[in-house]
């Protein structure tokens, strides 16, 4: 029996091009933790009491484009230059950024509700491109570790902004310094991606396609999806997992401070102790691979999200919050890197679409649950809110294995365009 070498983080970081996408994604992660943050705050200072209905819309304004635009974004990122179009949403973003400037008082909220829209928006559009070209930066065995590092660097990048956000207000007294920061951030991003060497791959002639052009592409895209199980499996699983963590998220501090009566200054404890188990358990994410299936890491994952999940509801001194939150963070880990593996191992010319579809089914159920939170939460509460959170995780999580354990395995490199001169380049 030969034993399957496994990438480590110090080969996939040996990349340049993984490394310049990913410190180029970091920056511009940091900067969005640090401005969403920020508008939160101006929001409270500004309309005081009012604040939370304004919050509650800012939220939706940054989840709605990902189910409106969702599935469209990947029609362009399977028919455009992906990396071209990476730097022109980085450069459009960093320029609505800077439109939260004009903020000056309450009459002049609708800029933040149009400028996260349009931000939310544009992001959209991004995160297919760099999700579908990952799989042509780095080599078919060092994937799931490159996606894991991706994870690692986003839940770090957001943990870090919202601190930084604190830090630049309280020392300014101002927003100021934090959307400019963001701004910048964008087109930091932008200046890295556009040192990533992508190979170049012949796609559509035309542009500017017909939308009877764009519904035929988007179709094929679904279809494709809809024929292959893992994938069909994976998105089940964090479908319905969805629709009952996106209620937990909009609960979660409620119960904190409410019902566990911890300080707000012990608040932001929780997601660094949940960041430290989403770091540790990556470094091993592509051990477990090769001894597992992607159906057994996604379905056993998501149901013990769902078990820990579900016993945060039982809780009564609020200690034990902070190992849960530990746990949590090694159980998703390995899902959330193995479902975006399992995504990307669609054929190039239809992998935007693919992780399009990702997007959109996650976007669509963490706006029915935040809905459903809304209209629920006060007259259930938030320890019933997370008894039934993780009940729908343990479904999902069952769902995904059920679905998944009977599909042919994938191969190792689905259509990959990967030329000899870029895997050269890639290893400077």
């Amino acid at each position: 029996m030969t034993i399957q070498p496994v990438a480590t983080p110090r080969q996939v970081l040996r990349n340049t091009n993984f490394t310049r996408l990913l410190v180029g994604q970091f920056i511009s992660q940091l900067g969005d933790g640090v401005v969403f943050l920020s508008l939160m705050i101006i929001l409270n200072r500004m309309l005081g009491d009012a604040a939370a209905s304004a919050i509650g819309v800012l939220l939706i304004c940054l989840t709605a484009p990902r189910v409106v635009l969702g599935l469209l974004s990947g029609v362009y990122a399977d028919r455009l230059d992906r990396k071209k179009l990476m730097i022109v949403a980085d450069v459009a973003r960093g320029f609505i950024a800077l439109s939260f400037l004009l903020v000056k008082s309450p009459e002049d909220i609708w800029m933040i509700y149009m400028g996260g829209f349009a931000l939310s928006a544009v992001s959209a559009i991004f995160a297919p491109a760099k999700d579908a070209s990952l799989p042509q930066i780095v080599q078919p065995d060092q994937l799931i570790l490159a996606n894991s590092l991706s994870q690692s660097s986003y839940i770090i990048a957001a943990t870090l902004g919202s601190a930084l956000a604190g830090i630049l207000i309280g020392a300014f007294n101002t927003a100021t310094p934090a959307i400019v920061f963001n701004a910048a951030s964008f087109f930091v991003s932008a200046a890295f991606i556009a040192t990533v060497h992508l190979p170049h791959v012949q796609r559509h002639a035309e542009q500017y396609p017909s939308m009877r052009q764009v519904w035929h592409e988007l179709r094929e895209g679904l279809s494709y999806v809809a024929h292959q199980r893992q994938m069909v499996g994976a998105l089940t699983g964090l479908g319905v997992t969805m629709l009952g963590v996106g209620a937990i998220n909009v609960l979660f501090v409620p119960f904190l401070s409410n019902d566990l009566h911890l300080p707000e200054t012990y608040l932001g404890f929780v997601d660094l102790f949940q960041m430290a188990g989403m770091v540790l358990l990556n470094v091993f994410v592509a051990k477990l691979a090769v001894r597992f299936s992607p159906a057994q890491i996604i379905g056993s994952g998501i149901i013990l999200i769902g078990i820990f999940l579900g016993a945060a509801g039982f809780v009564q001194v609020a200690w034990v919050i902070f190992p849960l939150g530990f746990i949590w963070g090694l159980c998703i880990a390995p899902v959330e890197a193995s479902a975006a593996t399992v995504i990307q191992h669609a054929p190039d010319h239809i992998r935007g679409r693919a992780a399009s579809a990702s997007q959109t089914v996650m976007g669509t159920a963490n706006v029915l649950s935040m809905a459903i939170a809304g209209i629920a939460g006060a007259s259930l509460g938030p320890r019933l809110a997370f008894v039934a959170g993780g009940a729908f995780a343990v479904v999902g999580g069952i769902l995904a294995w059920l679905i998944m354990r009977s599909a042919a395995p994938q191969p190792e490199a689905a259509d990959r365009v990967m030329p000899e001169a870029v895997l050269a380049r890639s290893e400077d």
